[in-house]
């Protein structure tokens, strides 16, 4: 970890880095990620957006190696409230999202 520390913990901004590859840079709050960040994994995916206490929380965009994305809410680590869904073949879900699920009102279009 590079970054500010208060009391011992991570607290500010600060890149972390894992042994398998991945990173985090971004805001801390008691140890935890807090705030705005990007977390990126070694397979080319990542989260950027919004923390609260180490989860996905509030608005941000989670994009995949396949080629699939996500822009909407979260809610601790899981697609929670309004967001899109976006396929590689260009399929969307735009609507509600509950527990990472698709929940409640809708619209899925099929481009082909």
């Amino acid at each position: 970890y590079e970054g500010e520390w208060v009391n011992g913990k991570k607290h500010g901004t600060g890149l972390f880095k894992w042994k398998d590859g991945a990173t985090y840079q971004g805001e801390w709050a008691n140890g935890w990620r807090n705030g705005q960040g990007i977390f990126k994994k070694q397979d080319g995916s990542f989260y950027e957006g919004e923390w609260e206490d180490d989860k996905k929380s509030g608005q941000g965009v989670e994009c995949h190696p396949s080629g699939n994305k996500y822009v909407g809410q979260f809610q601790n680590g899981l697609r929670h409230g309004e967001g899109v869904y976006t396929w590689k073949d260009g399929s969307t879900y735009q609507g509600h999202w509950e527990n990472g699920e698709r929940n409640g009102c809708g619209v899925l279009i099929d481009p082909n």
